[in-house]
């Protein structure tokens, strides 16, 4: 629900970007948890953590269309926007289960 204070797309920006935000702490903590383990298939989840950091620039890029997206475009970016950030948190989130079951062995 918009604030009284903001435009709809603003709010919908500033809530994206938390995410984001959010998902960028995530990641670190995912990185830095499987660096200081001795996990052999350290490597293959390496990539996957790559990979989420490269969403998670084209997610800065959606952003960003979003925040210049003049009245008639911003909705469908918006949904693409947050379509591609839950992908990514459920990324996010069977990586860490993963993680989360082998570290504790």
């Amino acid at each position: 629900m918009p604030d009284n204070h903001q435009e709809p797309k603003e709010y919908f920006v500033n809530r994206l970007s938390e995410q984001v935000g959010e998902l960028e702490e995530e990641i670190s903590d995912l990185e830095v948890r499987l660096e200081d383990s001795d996990w052999d298939p350290k490597l293959d989840y390496e990539k996957q953590i790559d990979e989420m950091k490269i969403a998670l620039r084209e997610a800065r890029e959606r952003l960003s269309e979003l925040e210049s997206a003049g009245r008639k475009g911003w909705p469908t970016l918006y949904k693409e926007a947050e379509a591609s950030l839950g992908e990514l948190m459920t990324r996010i989130q069977t990586l860490r289960e993963v993680m989360a079951r082998i570290l504790l062995e």
